[in-house]
């Protein structure tokens, strides 16, 4: 048995605990877990599961609008890039919000013209095909 001295208090949204096991057997995490929680410095998170802590959503919570489209989550923002579902995230990290946003932009207009372009050849086949019927 540890020493008093030895044993790590955890400090989770209130609640003190008197040391790892007993805060990981009250959150239903592992041990592992709450190591790394608190070399993380993310000791608020545990137990909560995967959701808007775990980096894939927006850090407001409110979601994410480029070039007027309103994005749910990161996540999705990334799909819609055709990326990794990383992808947002790891640029905002990279790059900083704003340049990250320009670089989104980017692509999403880059991503329009290609549609527009694949509609306009569409367009340009059915004239040629109503010529050729004619």
């Amino acid at each position: 048995m540890k020493k008093p001295e030895n044993m790590m208090k955890i400090y989770v949204r209130g609640t003190v605990y008197a040391n790892v096991r007993e805060c990981a057997k009250a959150l239903g995490v592992s041990p592992s877990t709450v190591y790394v929680a608190v070399s993380l410095g993310r000791e608020e998170t545990l137990g909560l599961g995967r959701g808007m802590h775990n980096g894939h959503m927006c850090p407001t919570g409110k979601g994410l609008t480029v070039a007027g489209k309103f994005y749910p989550s990161m996540r999705f923002l990334s799909l819609e890039l055709g990326h990794n579902s990383h992808y947002v995230t790891k640029t905002i990290r990279r790059y900083g919000m704003d340049r990250a946003m320009e670089i989104f932009l980017g692509k999403i207009m880059a991503k329009e013209r290609r549609k527009e372009k694949r509609e306009l050849h569409r367009q340009q086949l059915e004239w040629e095909q109503q010529a050729m019927v004619q």
